[in-house]
């Protein structure tokens, strides 16, 4: 799977720290349930996922001799 070239603009509401609303492409997502797996599949769609915790922990086992 590759990423796609665009970049995809999405805002996040908080209220005391908490995400508590999603707006992107046209929808409005509140409940955190929802909120949570649409931000994982865009997430998925533009490539974030376990590279970026693999590569995280490198460095730290680097810094510090463990993970």
């Amino acid at each position: 799977m590759t990423a796609p070239d665009t970049p995809q603009d999405i805002t996040i509401q908080f209220e005391r720290g908490i995400p508590i609303k999603l707006l992107s492409e046209n929808r409005e997502i509140t409940d955190s349930l929802e909120l949570f797996v649409a931000l994982n599949a865009i997430g998925k769609t533009h490539g974030i996922g376990r590279i970026d915790i693999v590569e995280v922990c490198s460095l730290w086992r680097n810094y510090r001799g463990s993970c």
